[in-house]
């Protein structure tokens, strides 16, 4: 046994077979360094746990830090055009919105498989382009005119805010 979850064994122990099996149901494979190991460490020298990591294991790339954008100033061109619309449109519901709605309803989608990032990601662009091409039409742009990229980014967030929230 690796460690036990309580001290009264209320939960049972994890153990390597049930550690390895959890691994490959997520789509990891199961790698062990030793802990034991005594990394020389220093005040200037961190430790070096890279020769720790057995040659066969597969190495993740580092994810890159989200950096503020120089857009978050708040200085958008369509930020007043947008409050006006939305004022506009409370009075009345969208058939847009309700089209949104039936359609995350009806057309049951599978969950986006988060194991692999490049999947996801695709995945992700898949979803986004064919909810795209499918809430501009040519009754959308009479319907909306001007307004029309507020109103489809609006619908698109509302259908893939769940499947992000699901992954969550």
């Amino acid at each position: 046994y690796l460690f036990k979850l309580t001290p009264n064994n209320l939960f049972p122990a994890l153990n390597a077979f049930g550690l390895d099996k959890f691994l490959k149901s997520i789509g990891r494979d199961p790698t062990y360094i030793d802990l034991e190991a005594n990394p020389p460490v220093g005040k200037d020298q961190p430790p070096d746990l890279a020769s720790l990591v057995p040659s066969g294991s597969t190495v993740l790339p580092d994810l890159p830090e989200k950096t503020p954008s120089q857009d978050s100033s708040g200085n958008h061109p369509s930020a007043g055009n947008n409050s006006t619309a939305v004022t506009a449109k409370a009075d009345k519901p969208s058939n847009a919105v309700q089209n949104v709605k039936e359609k995350s309803v009806n057309g049951v989608r599978p969950l986006i498989p988060s194991t692999d990032a490049g999947k996801f990601v695709e995945e992700l662009l898949d979803r986004t382009s064919t909810l795209l091409l499918s809430e501009i039409s040519e009754d959308s742009i009479k319907r909306h005119g001007g307004q029309l990229g507020a109103e489809v980014a609006n619908n698109i967030k509302k259908c893939l805010r769940e499947d992000l929230k699901n992954l969550a």
